[in-house]
């Protein structure tokens, strides 16, 4: 008896199943290496989707992909219990004519470290620290004299040096 009948292939399934939402409720890490984490190129996340909206903005659903992002901010323990979710929309450089919109979904973790002051804290990388609403790379370009486009003007002045912007 082959491995490949119909009630073979249903048990695949389920089991794949299974996996996916035991990964979902645990928090265990899924290697997600695409090609569009690459384009995107913020170290620390992956992602996860990619949707276009009507009006031409691209919503980019993020997930943590540092094993770091799971160190307790306070103690440096790494956590292992997940208490919750949240999604937070952290914004980036312009990349090309149409808008980005980031959805990072975190997770929130619990400190397992009986002596550390903080009880629970969100995933945080170096490019989004905990609590910022711009990544770093944007920041530092805001700081180099780059002016972000505004509803006032279209067009960045000719000293730019946003990505896809030149």
């Amino acid at each position: 008896m082959g491995g490949t009948g119909p009630r073979t292939q249903d048990a695949r399934v389920l089991v794949d199943h299974f996996c996916s939402l035991r990964r979902r409720i645990l928090g265990e890490p899924r290697a997600w290496s695409t090609d569009t984490t690459l384009l995107l190129g913020l170290d620390g996340v992956s992602v996860i989707r990619v949707e276009s909206l009507a009006d031409g903005t691209r919503r980019v659903h993020l997930i943590a992909a540092d094993e770091a992002a799971r160190a307790c901010p306070s103690c440096g323990v790494i956590a292992s219990r997940v208490t919750g979710l949240a999604v937070t929309r952290p914004r980036d450089l312009p990349y090309g004519e149409r808008r980005l919109e980031f959805f990072w979904h975190k997770r929130r973790w619990w400190c397992r470290e009986s002596k550390c002051p903080r009880k629970s804290f969100t995933e945080s990388i170096a490019q989004i620290p905990a609590g910022a609403r711009v990544t770093a790379r944007r920041r530092e370009a805001a700081g180099n004299g780059c002016a972000m486009p505004t509803r006032r003007s279209d067009r960045p002045p000719a000293t730019c040096i946003c990505p896809g912007r030149r």
